[in-house]
């Protein structure tokens, strides 16, 4: 058995433990992404929801960057990969993915309308 931690996790080829790696950080990535796209949004049109939902996608990637950056330390062959820990960071990746779906659609449904509003006021 190999004595260092990374020598343990390339042991074992079916864990693939650079693919998901990246692909933990390509979530990190993208959730930052559309959490700064939404800041800015919010910011120019001067709309509160879109500004709210970027805080709570922000503090949700904390949450996860946390969990990845911990889920390097694991030592595999004796730490259980489908803790509880793990599936509490999966719901947050499934709320953030539903959360930002669900502010962007009400930040465009209350654009038109307002936009409706304003033209039978004009």
């Amino acid at each position: 058995m190999p004595s260092s931690r990374i020598a343990r996790r390339h042991d074992d080829p079916g864990l693939q433990p650079e693919r998901t790696s990246l692909s933990w950080y390509r979530t990190l990535f993208l959730i930052v992404g559309v959490s700064m796209l939404f800041l800015r949004l919010g910011f120019i049109k001067n709309d509160l929801i879109l500004v709210a939902g970027s805080i709570i996608l922000l503090l949700c990637n904390i949450g996860v960057c946390i969990y990845a950056y911990k889920r390097n330390l694991f030592d595999v062959k004796s730490t259980v990969l489908t803790s509880y820990g793990s599936v509490i960071v999966k719901k947050m990746i499934c709320f953030a993915v539903i959360f930002s779906a669900l502010v962007f659609a009400l930040s465009i449904i209350m654009s038109s309308y307002n936009r409706i509003f304003e033209s039978y006021l004009i």
